[in-house]
């Protein structure tokens, strides 16, 4: 329905909104933080979300992650 350079120029506009926001927030985040508290924080959520795909793979189908084309 919308032009191809409308589409291209908002996807466009959505990354770098999305680049400057996260360069803004990695900067200024971890300096309102005790570095105790990032790390201990970024072992818990690497953690979670590793328990997470371990879990996501355990229910998989034994041939649901395989592509039909190898």
């Amino acid at each position: 329905r919308c032009s191809p350079l409308f589409v291209y120029s908002a996807a466009l506009s959505a990354l770098v909104a999305m680049t400057l926001l996260s360069a803004l927030l990695g900067r200024s985040v971890p300096t309102l933080l005790p570095d105790t508290y990032t790390k201990m924080l970024a072992a818990v959520l690497f953690f979670a979300f590793g328990l997470k795909m371990l879990k996501e793979g355990y229910e998989m189908a034994p041939n649901e992650g395989l592509s039909s084309e190898i």
